[in-house]
């Protein structure tokens, strides 16, 4: 039986975030032959490219952006007491 304390609900959500992004790099990073062929039919092979480039970096950036919020949590300030 597993011993240790729970977990928080903020870095359990974070987890479940992380899951999230790395499956999604995973696949936008993975080559899908038919939806290769159907971008150069349509001739948009390049735009394909260029927002697959654009979501890679927007979903690291996040990447970044829950790592920093799970390693430091916010925590609120008690000056205003």
């Amino acid at each position: 039986m597993d011993s240790s304390p729970p977990q928080p609900a903020t870095t359990l959500f974070a987890e479940r975030q992380m899951d999230a992004i790395e499956l999604l790099l995973q696949d936008l990073r993975s080559v899908d032959p038919q939806l290769e062929h159907r971008a150069s039919f349509q001739c948009c092979w390049r735009e394909l490219s260029q927002l697959r480039s654009e979501l890679v970096s927007l979903l690291l950036s996040r990447r970044r952006l829950v790592r920093a919020a799970a390693v430091s949590p916010i925590v609120p300030s008690a000056r205003g007491r």
